[in-house]
């Protein structure tokens, strides 16, 4: 087996060091995740701290498409082995009551939010730079011209292409030459 693949014994040890992580989290409690990654790759087959980490964020896009709320910091990479989502939904049948000490903690139910009466909006609201009032966009030259698709890619233009295909005789002949 390459060691690309990760086996079911390395993908439920990182389940389960994610779903630990999670619970602090959730709980409102500082998690140390360099010190569980460093933890968890000695349980595991020479994995990096990247592939580790990875291996995390694949765990919260399998919670994401499952309506779950995912470790801040591990940002939904969706491209996860179906042997991942399938530890994933095992673990979450197995612990059904994960989430129920959690739903009232100050992660998912803060209760140190300030009363929507008291915001100032003034202190809120913030006046765009002047730039953005301006009337030019990412599409405007700055004498005000639109610039076009071949110059935003770094490609040519229909029309450019057409006229380097005129004033190249012998491109163009050779084209009409070969549809024929």
């Amino acid at each position: 087996m390459p060691l690309d693949d990760w086996s079911r014994d390395e993908v439920e040890a990182t389940v389960a060091d994610y779903f630990e992580m999670l619970s602090e989290e959730l709980a409102g409690r500082p998690v140390n995740k360099a010190a569980h990654n460093a933890a968890l790759r000695n349980l595991l087959r020479d994995r990096s701290k990247g592939s580790v980490e990875f291996k995390h964020a694949n765990i919260s896009a399998v919670l994401t498409l499952h309506g779950y709320p995912y470790i801040n910091g591990y940002k939904p990479r969706f491209n996860f082995q179906a042997l991942l989502e399938q530890v994933v939904l095992e673990y979450l049948e197995l612990h059904r009551d994960f989430f129920e000490p959690l739903v009232h903690g100050p992660v998912l139910d803060p209760h140190d939010a300030p009363e929507p009466a008291s915001i100032n909006p003034a202190a809120v609201e913030d006046t765009p730079p002047e730039d953005l009032n301006s009337r030019r966009s990412a599409f405007t030259t700055s004498s005000g011209g639109l610039i076009s698709h071949g110059e935003l890619s770094g490609h040519r233009t229909p029309e450019a292409m057409a006229q380097a295909m005129t004033s190249t005789p012998s491109m163009a002949t050779d084209h009409v030459a070969s549809s024929k």
